[in-house]
């Protein structure tokens, strides 16, 4: 009998499954479309009508997206595995058209194990995404990938009893809050990190009590320099500190958040684009900083760069595929930054698996 690869998962992701399709355009294209570029909107893909000649005329290249994805990607490319180190992806997918089963196969391709709903009468998540030189635009229908039911997710927990890492999104909290909890919830055990980056503006500002809750039981957080001094500003935790700077912004979401399980210290890291990055790790249980450090980038050429819209997903899944590995968090920091300066020469999260990381890499 075959064995059953996807059981037990020991390090997952829950979230939207969106197939990138990513082209470059001409500028002809463009103008005739009258696409705006560096935007991010929403339709359905019927509402899109260069859709057809987009993918037909263009050179496409299909990656498997979701911003939890793209992280937990690059973390399953950087683990250097052993058969044990199984990963899997929590999500739903459409049976209309191919892109659900093209979304999978990629997966499989990268020894990734697909646990996905098939949702009748949808179509799978997708993300057009129109590039002119380093500029570009995103055009997303979610389709099925906000569907997944409870029920689903209930039939398919034993394959999680094992899990020592669990990265997800907080975007689908608008419809899958039940689950988002439920995930938490199995995060709280001492062997386990929880973790997730917090999300866009509209997010922080609308679901801020269920951030917040769930905050409470992270291990690990990420966010990026506006995000952490929003979130700081809407819970009132600044201390009454002007401007707070990313190594401030990271002690006081370290700090000042509650913490469920105060056995595991929490971990906040705050990104500034280019700019160095913070790490903090507090231990409530003894109410103190253990750890306190500004990072700077990868040095990449700017001629080398092609896309940095990837970065902060690759810096996370290059720095959680050594805190499993029980790495000190400045190895973490300078793994995560390596992370993004490979993915950033790429066009989208494009892994390329001929270039294979190792501590001579940091």
């Amino acid at each position: 009998m075959e064995e059953d690869k996807s059981y037990p998962i020991k390090y997952m992701s829950f979230g939207s499954p969106l197939m990138d399709c990513i082209a470059d355009v001409s500028k002809e294209f463009i103008d005739n479309n009258k696409i705006e570029l560096n935007t991010t909107t929403h339709k359905k893909l019927s509402e899109i009508k260069f859709l057809n000649e987009f993918l037909t005329q263009n050179k496409i290249t299909y990656i498997p997206g979701g911003c939890q994805f793209n992280a937990m990607r690059v973390f399953n490319w950087m683990l250097d595995k052993d058969k044990t180190d199984i990963v899997g992806f929590l999500g739903s997918v459409g049976d209309q058209g191919a892109y659900g089963q093209v979304y999978q196969n990629l997966l499989l391709s990268e020894n990734i194990i697909p646990i996905f709903e098939t949702i009748e009468n949808q179509t799978t998540g997708l993300c057009v995404v129109i590039c002119h030189n380093r500029d570009r635009a995103h055009i997303t229908d979610l389709g099925a990938s906000i569907s997944i039911s409870d029920e689903f997710v209930d039939r398919n927990w034993n394959k999680f009893r094992n899990v020592k890492l669990i990265y997800t999104e907080l975007f689908i909290l608008k419809t899958k809050r039940n689950i988002c909890y439920k995930l938490a919830e199995l995060g709280l055990r001492d062997e386990t990190f929880y973790g997730f980056n917090l999300p866009s503006e509209y997010f922080l500002k609308n679901f801020t009590n269920d951030i917040s809750k769930l905050c409470e039981y992270a291990d690990i957080i990420f966010a990026n320099e506006f995000e952490a001094s929003l979130f700081c500003d809407i819970l009132k935790i600044n201390s009454n500190i002007k401007n707070p700077s990313i190594k401030e912004l990271a002690y006081l979401l370290c700090k000042n958040i509650p913490k469920k399980n105060k056995n595991k210290k929490r971990i906040v890291i705050v990104t500034a684009g280019p700019n160095p990055a913070s790490c903090c790790q507090y231990d409530h249980k003894e109410q103190k900083e253990i750890f306190s450090g500004i990072f700077p980038v990868a040095n990449i050429p700017s001629e080398n760069i092609i896309d940095t819209n990837g970065a902060g997903d690759s810096f996370t899944g290059g720095f959680l595929s050594q805190l499993v590995k029980g790495k000190k968090l400045d190895e973490c920091m300078k793994a995560g930054h390596w992370a993004a300066g490979v993915i950033i020469q790429k066009r989208g999260c494009d892994i390329p698996m001929d270039i294979k990381f190792s501590n001579l890499s940091i």
